[in-house]
């Protein structure tokens, strides 16, 4: 018997729920479709990629930054000393970083964005999605090299 859901669709579909962390086979299991379809979707929409992308956060990595930071201070702080010249050096460097994470807007803040949108979007207005999803998935192609 033939897949009741269109094939466009069940793509689509996929797609909302690879980067919704379900795995390549629960997504086989949901869509009725086979898994071996399910991974060559995901290898030929580099979907890894862009998933990755979505679960490094630009407040991740300033936390991160600044834990890295803490730890120099606490470091001389313990030793009572000042900051030595490759540690300020260090501290610069990532405040450095920090400046250009403010600057830029996250690859996964659009990714984030347009996953809500799309699932709106599927739900109010099937047709005008399918249109709608390549051109995100251009872009944030383009945006993630």
């Amino acid at each position: 018997m033939a897949n009741p859901i269109p094939l466009k669709k069940r793509k689509i579909l996929a797609e909302s729920y690879f980067f919704n962390f379900y795995s390549q086979k629960e997504i086989a299991d949901l869509l009725d479709t086979p898994e071996n379809t399910i991974s060559r979707w995901v290898q030929a929409g580099d979907w890894k990629k862009i998933r990755d992308h979505k679960t490094v956060t630009r407040d991740k990595l300033v936390s991160n930054l600044l834990s890295q930071v803490n730890q120099l201070e606490e470091a001389a702080r313990e030793e009572n000393r000042p900051l030595n010249s490759k540690e300020t050096d260090s501290i610069l460097k990532i405040a450095m970083a920090v400046e250009k994470l403010d600057k830029k807007i996250n690859l996964s803040l659009y990714i984030q964005v347009f996953k809500e949108f799309n699932d709106f979007l599927i739900r109010e207005d099937f047709e005008l999605a399918k249109r709608f999803i390549p051109y995100q998935s251009n872009f944030i192609r383009n945006h993630a090299e």
